[in-house]
């Protein structure tokens, strides 16, 4: 049977002398009503949260936090911030509203981000296969990486139905491998809501493929009804008046 550890409106600090790992089990759920404090080394959660944490989570400069399987949900009043890294590995991470990540890095290899929390991503945000759900809206206002530069599989971010996702940072794609495996930008939306990718007027965006003819980036749809991408053009008072 399952075993959970509620930390009400107690603290937690983990820390490490080096590149230790403190791993809650797949059997073991969190349920963080308090704080949090990830001081140094690594914390794994496999166990995901006992209904929605209300809790913080602050994770130091060089240390990490990873959700490695299960679904954490971060409930009104929860906060996952700090200078160091949040890493979803197979996980799905879950931010209601009232919820927000403000973690300076990001590294969503595997796995899902949805919940109805707008959330605003200003720090390192890097991508390998990873699922964008929804139906709350995306912000990446820092620097957001899908890259491919080795000969493994190929990599992906895709954006579900009732999803928006916006750039107002820079986001780079780039695909510099030989093995034929490429980048993908899926947007996925179907009747039941349209998935929608904005690059705000303060946004840039970055499509780069090395030399090889098997280097390759696609924006890919499954419905042109459901499926939109916008570049938005820089709105100025100039260009009113010129409109006027």
């Amino acid at each position: 049977s399952e075993m959970c550890i509620r930390d009400s409106t107690g603290t937690i600090n983990v820390s490490s002398d080096g590149s230790g790992l403190t791993d809650f089990d797949a059997g073991v759920s969190l349920s963080n009503n308090g704080q949090v404090n990830l001081l140094s080394g690594l914390l794994r959660l496999r166990g995901g949260s006992d209904g929605e944490a209300t809790g913080d989570f602050t994770i130091s400069s060089g240390a990490r936090l990873e959700l490695d399987a299960n679904t954490f949900v971060f409930g009104s009043g929860a906060s996952l911030s700090g200078s160091g890294t949040f890493q979803v590995d197979g996980a799905t991470a879950t931010f209601n509203t009232g919820s927000s990540l403000t973690a300076a890095n990001l590294n969503l290899n595997s796995g899902h981000l949805n919940g109805t929390a707008d959330l605003v991503l200003s720090g390192e945000v890097n991508f390998t296969q990873f699922y964008l759900d929804g139906p709350g809206t995306t912000t990446f206002s820092g620097t957001t990486t899908l890259d491919r530069s080795d000969t493994g599989s190929y990599e992906f971010l895709q954006i579900e139905e009732t999803a928006s996702v916006e750039n107002s940072g820079t986001f780079n794609l780039s695909d510099s491998s030989t093995s034929g495996n490429n980048i993908y930008l899926y947007l996925r939306g179907d009747n039941t809501g349209d998935a929608v990718f904005t690059n705000l007027a303060a946004g840039t965006m970055n499509f780069h493929t090395g030399a090889d003819s098997l280097d390759r980036i696609y924006v890919d749809g499954s419905n042109g009804a459901y499926d939109h991408f916008i570049n938005c053009l820089l709105y100025t008072s100039d260009a009113a008046d010129e409109e006027d």
